[in-house]
């Protein structure tokens, strides 16, 4: 069972908690980690790393399940050798 996502006090759904977002989690945590190329997951990290800096302090109401799913897809793509850029400014 799926929690319902929790609200921004904006009313805006904070990235991952989206359906559509979990689901892309859920997707690329079951693709085998050779299947994608140096280059995919140095694209993929840069754009969650650039997407967890763009949300601030909305960071601080995504759900552990949530966290769980993007950290798992984080840490996939990590353990191939790749050099990554973290820019946090």
């Amino acid at each position: 069972m799926h929690s319902p996502p929790v609200l921004h006090p904006d009313g805006k759904n904070p990235w991952p908690e989206t359906s559509a977002m979990a689901t892309l989690m859920r997707i690329l945590s079951q693709i085998p980690e050779e299947c994608f190329t140096r280059q995919q997951r140095e694209r993929l990290m840069e754009s969650l790393i650039q997407k967890i800096v763009q949300m601030g302090t909305d960071i601080l109401v995504v759900t552990p399940p949530s966290w769980r799913l993007v950290l798992g897809v984080m840490i996939r793509a990590m353990r191939r050798p790749t050099f990554y850029q973290v820019c946090l400014s």
